[in-house]
């Protein structure tokens, strides 16, 4: 199989950064699409998007992510709150 899945903390490192679940997830190593549940945080260096709940593809390079989201750029001075979020890294 190709897709790593975890219960409980687990932290996911590429490249790109890092994704943080603290409850339950998958990964397909193929695909590239990730699904986390429970308080999740995904950094790639420049900005962080925390929420309850983030589905992320990375060939596409779209997430969404879903309850109480936050989203933070410092080096732009942005920051966001809100219920949800979808994420196109390339707009």
């Amino acid at each position: 199989s190709k897709v790593a899945t975890f219960h409980g903390p687990a932290v996911l490192t590429s490249k790109d950064g890092t994704v943080e679940g603290h409850e339950k997830g998958s990964y397909n190593t193929v695909s590239g699409v990730m699904y986390v549940q429970g308080r999740s945080r995904i950094n790639n260096g420049k900005q962080v998007i925390e929420a309850d709940k983030i589905d992320y593809d990375e060939v596409k390079d779209v997430g969404i992510a879903v309850g109480h989201m936050k989203l933070s750029s410092p080096g732009d001075s942005v920051f966001i709150e809100g219920e949800g979020l979808i994420y196109n890294r390339s707009t």
